[in-house]
């Protein structure tokens, strides 16, 4: 009988089985990648632009014109591309961040063909209709409102403008009312400008067939679309740090406070990335992490807390996060600090660094399972321009890092006098 008192035991790998991915470029310069693995008959085709907001010269520019491009086309209208690819079983997705716009496409194999047609008006073809350009943008707007009373994203923004300044690409966030200045006309420029296929990557990955490759360069590979020359990048990324490392934004008809706390760090080719990495999940990247168990568990402080270490393509920050009652907001101020002098200045046990360790491997071999999860991963690389060995770069490094090198990162990194304070409510 299974003894449940007992957990069961974990088996570490020696290595990672990453299969390499195969690389092509299109015709028109097009560069895709395909994951070709999986027993399911699905393929998923994601394009990646550099058109994220850093690029934009308008506020929400860059988020519109993604999110605007299925509201109608050159040869069909929003009604026509839900309905088409509703009858193909198909299906859209589209992030954008401060770097990156991606669109995505998720078809049965059978139907790659015509899910492929309809991509290629949607990329190449948008016409940004101006009676549904007016309900995205009071929509939005609306929903920007409603978000801007909640004080976490008050906090939010007002930590990050703090570590960047807040005229900074990274830095800046828009308001309700810039919506209202948005046109059709701001919108298609950036599409011409930006969405290129010498200003994108591709994806594929599922379960391919011998045709895949050349139907995807059928439709997205073989002509030029967009603007043949980038515009140049001219934005200042000069980072201005507020002066000031404590800053309290008073809500007092708010019976809870939003804490963030955070302290510029680098990107995701830094050398010490993957270290900050794991010395993140330990402290506050998890479930079972310091603070969890400090200010959720013993204090009962929050209900939740975490820490992130947020990559970017020029830099990147180290932030913690939480909402806390106004009646405990110091005390858990001071407990986080407690938590980060700790960590600087007692070695991590190797009991709980084995189980760390664990837990970022099983995450690790997780975000590999299966086609539509590596090309995630993939997707992430390319974008921080990292080889697909970096993934067996980082499980190595989980697998022998050590307590004094965790220390020495704390050391390095995690001193408070560095971060910045940020409460939203009550103090």
């Amino acid at each position: 009988m299974t003894d449940r008192s007992k957990a069961p035991s974990f088996n570490v790998p020696k290595r990672l089985v990453f299969p390499k991915p195969e690389e092509y470029e299109l015709r028109n310069g097009l560069k895709l990648t395909a994951v070709n693995s999986g027993t399911s008959d699905i393929v998923r085709l994601s394009l990646v632009f550099n058109a994220g907001s850093r690029y934009q010269n308008q506020t929400f520019v860059a988020s519109a014109t993604l999110n605007m491009l299925s509201e109608g086309t050159r040869k069909y209208d929003a009604a026509k591309i839900a309905e088409l690819l509703d009858f193909y079983g198909s299906a859209l997705e589209v992030n954008i961040d401060r770097d990156f716009a991606c669109i995505s496409s998720y078809s049965l194999n059978k139907y790659l063909k015509e899910t492929l047609e309809v991509l290629e008006q949607l990329v190449k073809y948008p016409t940004f209709p101006e009676e549904e350009l007016k309900v995205y943008t009071q929509k939005h707007k609306e929903r920007l409102i409603f978000e801007r009373e909640r004080i976490d994203k008050q906090a939010v923004e007002l930590m990050v403008a703090a570590l960047y300044g807040a005229m900074h690409p990274y830095g800046s966030f828009g308001k309700p009312e810039d919506y209202d200045s948005l046109t059709a006309k701001q919108l298609s420029e950036f599409h011409h400008s930006y969405y290129s296929p010498t200003n994108a990557f591709a994806v594929v990955s599922g379960k391919l067939s011998s045709n895949t490759i050349s139907l995807v360069e059928d439709f997205l590979g073989s002509d030029s679309w967009g603007s043949p020359v980038i515009p140049a990048d001219t934005k200042d990324f000069t980072i201005h740090h507020s002066i000031e490392k404590q800053l309290l934004k008073e809500m007092s008809d708010s019976v809870q406070s939003a804490i963030r706390i955070g302290k510029i760090m680098f990107s995701r080719t830094h050398p010490d990335y993957n270290g900050m990495t794991i010395l993140n999940t330990i402290f506050g990247g998890y479930f079972g992490s310091r603070l969890m168990k400090n200010i959720r568990e013993e204090k009962g402080y929050a209900y939740g807390i975490y820490s992130m270490l947020v990559g970017m393509k020029e830099s990147g920050y180290f932030t913690i996060a939480t909402e806390t009652g106004i009646d405990y907001t110091t005390d858990c101020i001071n407990e986080i600090r407690k938590e980060l002098d700790i960590l600087q200045n007692i070695p991590i046990k190797e009991e709980e660094l084995a189980l760390v360790k664990n837990y970022i491997i099983g995450d690790l071999l997780r975000s590999l399972d299966g086609p539509i999860a590596l090309a995630d991963v993939l997707i992430d690389l390319k974008q921080s321009k990292l080889e697909y060995t970096q993934v067996n770069d980082f499980f190595n490094e989980v697998v022998a890092i050590t307590p004094n090198r965790l220390q020495e990162l704390a050391n390095t990194y995690l001193n408070t006098d560095t971060f910045t304070e940020v409460v939203v409510g009550n103090k």
